[in-house]
């Protein structure tokens, strides 16, 4: 939903390539293409996040049911099942993202302003607490999964799953950060090995505007239709690595939650008992 966007921000630039005549006649259209331009690009992010806690509930719902071999898993069965959990995944989401996004805004705040008086000295010392940002929202992602698992598995509320989530990463905390480093690391590398054969035309682009024989109009047009390949291919990988992801997570919640459903315990040499 997000790539909807570009021909909005695009769009703004034709007033601004006319001459000086034509950027007179068109100046009080930049406040409405601004205004349009905005609102759109809310619409656009309102949309998305709604499509994004459907198409959650729907993938773990059949992460859920391929775990244990029932239920119907095809899409249109899981989108319409899946939509009795989207009201509590959506909380969740709401929930995970506006206290992150306040915590965020707090720290980096708290930064700028020490910066300022320190006259950049507190930036220096603030540097680990910076670099501890990417393995926090490593686990930030857990308690996000394990949440969305809660609502589907323990058919819980939106604030008692986000409570056990928050509670089972800081049990497991290690356990988490290990698995959700082989997670990033192994599906980053993977998504490279994809992405890398995609991304030659944008090397090579330098070579030819360089050169004398440089058509820009050309060149455009190329750009276009590369991208217009490039972005459902790269949608497509993108689907396949976070529902791997998305499948790892939610496994180790069912393990990490209830360990003891999952361990037989033999007892006798012909009998079998599972706690």
């Amino acid at each position: 939903m997000s790539f909807l966007a570009f021909p909005f921000f695009a769009f703004p630039a034709y007033f601004l390539s006319g001459a000086g005549a034509q950027r007179d006649v068109f100046q009080s259209a930049d406040a409405i293409v601004s205004v349009v331009t905005f609102g759109a690009v809310i619409i656009l992010f309102s949309v998305g996040f709604l499509a994004n806690a459907v198409s959650m509930s729907a993938a773990t719902l059949g992460v859920w049911r391929a775990e244990r071999g029932e239920g119907g898993l095809s899409f249109a069965s899981l989108l319409r099942d899946s939509l009795r959990y989207f009201g509590r995944i959506l909380a969740v989401l709401l929930i995970i993202n506006l206290s992150i996004g306040l915590v965020f805004t707090l720290f980096f705040l708290m930064v700028f302003v020490l910066t300022l008086v320190t006259i950049g000295m507190a930036s220096i010392f603030l540097q680990p607490l910076i670099l501890l940002v990417a393995p926090l929202s490593l686990l930030v992602l857990g308690v996000l999964e394990s949440a969305q698992a809660a609502v589907i598995v323990d058919d819980m509320n939106a604030l008692d799953a986000v409570k056990r989530g928050l509670n089972l990463v800081w049990e497991n905390i290690w356990k988490y950060v290990l698995v959700t480093l082989i997670i990033y690391f192994g599906t980053s590398f993977i998504m490279s090995i994809f992405m890398m054969p995609l991304m030659a035309p944008f090397f090579v682009i330098p070579f030819f505007a360089s050169s004398g024989k440089f058509d820009a109009q050309m060149m455009t047009l190329i750009m276009l239709g590369f991208m217009c390949l490039f972005f459902p291919l790269m949608t497509f990988f993108q689907s396949i690595i976070m529902t791997f992801m998305k499948s790892a997570l939610f496994l180790t919640y069912l393990r990490l939650a209830n360990p003891a459903k999952d361990i037989p315990v033999f007892v006798g040499a012909g009998s079998q008992k599972e706690i």
